[in-house]
């Protein structure tokens, strides 16, 4: 495997997309309007059935 040729590559690739996360989760409710909250567990008023044992 060429895997030794295409690291530098590869770890600036790796480095890019976690810097990309990082900025998403940072200031991305600010410029992007993402969401930052939790997903309510009701699941959109729908209330969880217990399944009977």
């Amino acid at each position: 495997m060429a895997f030794h040729v295409y690291w530098p590559a590869l770890s600036i690739l790796t480095l890019f997309i976690v810097l990309v996360i990082i900025v998403l989760l940072r200031w991305g409710p600010k410029f992007c309007k993402t969401r930052n909250t939790t997903i309510n567990n009701d699941l959109h008023g729908l209330k969880r059935v217990r399944v009977l044992e």
